[in-house]
Formats: structure tokens, C-alpha cells, sequence
């Protein structure tokens, strides 16, 4: 059986031609065979001197850091959107039933993570008739 090595290839050719059937391979066998037997050839290193290779490399490179910053963005846009919600609330219970109630629950509202709780919670603290109204609501 010929050995991807003694292939009468120039050497970038034969990276390319390994990477490609790697590549192909991994669609019909596990690919973690092929990848031990690549490991187990010695092939990986010429396989990394592949441009192709280097092409997917960088490809994935692109899109992993694309998915990052889309990530990044989401998130920031969620704390904020949580910070804001926190804020209002603690706002509102101050205006409403003074500031020695916002004191004692600026622990307990900073610790709730959902942005649909904190804005549902900022509506009763509007609308409750009384502190112990919207005690009750909050740790009920």
C-alpha cells in the first residue's frame, strides 16, 4: 500500500492532496479514525504546510472571531438592558416608599439575572398601593 509520503508530488501539491482527502474522508469514516491515523503517519505537520489548509485554518479563524464579537454584542447589549431595568426599579421603589426600602433591596434585585422579572417588578412597584404590597409581590 502506497504511503501518502512516497506520493511523486511536489511538496505543497501532496499537503493539498492530503488535506483534500482527509477532508473528503471524514465524510465517510469517523473522523476521529482519520485523524489518529493522520497522527499516527506523521502527516499532520505536512498537512498544516497545506495553503488549502492554511485557507480553512484562517476561514475559521474569521467566522470563530465573527461569532465572538456577534456574542460580545449580545451580551453587552443584555447587561445593559439589565443594568437599566435595575436601575429603574430601585428608582421607582425610592420615589415610591422612600429610601430606606431601596436600600434594603438593592441586594435582592441586583441578584435577579432576568430582564422580563426586573421590568415586571418595576410595573408593580408603580402600580402596589403600599411597601408591603410590593414585599410581598417581590419575594413571593
Amino acid at each position: 500500500m502506497a504511503k501518502a509520503w512516497d506520493m511523486p508530488l511536489e511538496r505543497p501539491v501532496k499537503a493539498d492532496v492530503l488535506t483534500g482527502l482527509t477532508l473528503l474522508s471524514d465524510l465517510v469514516y469517523n473522523p476521529q479514525t482519520i485523524t489518529a491515523i493522520v497522527a499516527k503517519e506523521y502527516l499532520m505537520d505536512l498537512m498544516r504546510e497545506s495553503p488549502f489548509a492554511q485557507y480553512l485554518t484562517q476561514q475559521a479563524r474569521e467566522e470563530g472571531i465573527e461569532q465572538g464579537i456577534e456574542q460580545g454584542i449580545e451580551q453587552g447589549i443584555e447587561q445593559g438592558e439589565r443594568k437599566h431595568a435595575i436601575e429603574a426599579l430601585l428608582e421607582v421603589v425610592e420615589l415610591r416608599f422612600g429610601a430606606d426600602a431601596a436600600e434594603s433591596l438593592v441586594a435582592p434585585i441586583r441578584a435577579i439575572d432576568e430582564v422580563p422579572r426586573l421590568n415586571q417588578l418595576h410595573r408593580t412597584a408603580i402600580q402596589a398601593s403600599s411597601f408591603e404590597e410590593f414585599r410581598t409581590v417581590f419575594f413571593g
